[in-house]
């Protein structure tokens, strides 16, 4: 089964987390591959690195890769780095989130 993409807008705040989890939720597929684009994210905060997590735990319930499509950047990295990620982060956070490169 060929991957899912799965490309978000340039804001990703709680004003769309709703809409942003449910587009997660339709596109994860039992046993499939879903590849979150984040290279549009301009403005982000705590919600959507909820959603994500919230996510990677549903995607390993129901035996779905689900994955970044390029390593964390931009505003997505700093509010990983503002939450502490990089410092806390597990040898798996650090595959998903920065494709096993911490940054720098």
């Amino acid at each position: 089964m060929p991957d899912t993409m799965l490309a978000f807008g340039d804001s990703t705040t709680l004003k769309n987390a709703h809409e942003i989890a449910q587009a997660i939720a339709e596109r994860m597929n039992p046993g499939g591959s879903l590849v979150l684009n984040t290279d549009g994210v301009d403005i982000c905060d705590i919600t959507i690195l909820q959603i994500i997590q919230s996510a990677r735990r549903q995607a390993e319930l129901s035996s779905c890769n689900l994955s970044l499509e390029k390593p964390a950047a931009g505003a997505l990295l700093e509010l990983l780095e503002q939450a502490g990620f990089p410092a806390a982060a597990k040898s798996s956070d650090l595959d998903f989130w920065f494709h096993g490169e911490p940054p720098r």
